[in-house]
């Protein structure tokens, strides 16, 4: 039951387990049509599940950088009130994907200390050049308008934590 409610907090997951398990199906599965589909249509719905059963809390603390304008003004304007943690990630990108539910928890268990800014560097690679990004996930803390401080990968929830803390 444990590792349910782990899914639940992590849905890229889920759909990551879904989507190795529809390819080994398929690998194995080859001469048996319903265990494929059988299989397909129970990640399919457990992920829809899952989806819909999350609640829908409001998200104050993270916002979505849209353009340059949208960057200047809601991360590094803000960032001289509250630090920035700015997420650089891409959608093809399955680390990425693991941190970000993650990284979202942490900030948000730090009610209002913080700000959560998320940066897709293939709409914004301009903002992630000039952050020195080189990898995805690159996870970026600014203060008074500044970088601080900064770590790349997917890394343990201790690690984001004391980031996050070294901030305040």
């Amino acid at each position: 039951m444990a590792f349910r409610s782990f899914l639940r907090q992590c849905p890229g997951l889920r759909q990551s387990l879904c989507s190795r398990l529809y390819i080994a199906t398929t690998r194995t599965a080859q001469n048996n049509g319903s265990l494929l589909t059988k299989q397909t249509t129970t990640c399919r719905t457990q992920i829809a599940t899952i989806s819909t059963s999350m609640p829908k809390s409001g998200k104050e603390y993270m916002i979505n950088i849209q353009d340059d304008e949208h960057f200047k003004q809601d991360v590094l304007k803000k960032s001289e009130k509250l630090p920035v943690i700015v997420d650089f990630h891409a959608g093809w990108c399955g680390p990425c994907k693991l941190l970000a539910p993650r990284l979202e928890s942490l900030v948000a268990a730090e009610e209002g200390k913080v700000l959560l800014a998320k940066v897709d560097i293939d709409e914004m690679s301009d903002i992630a050049i000039n952050y020195g990004v080189t990898a995805v996930p690159t996870v970026v803390a600014i203060k008074n308008g500044q970088s601080v401080d900064k770590f790349m990968g997917l890394v343990d929830d201790d690690i984001i934590q004391s980031f996050i803390r070294k901030l305040y």
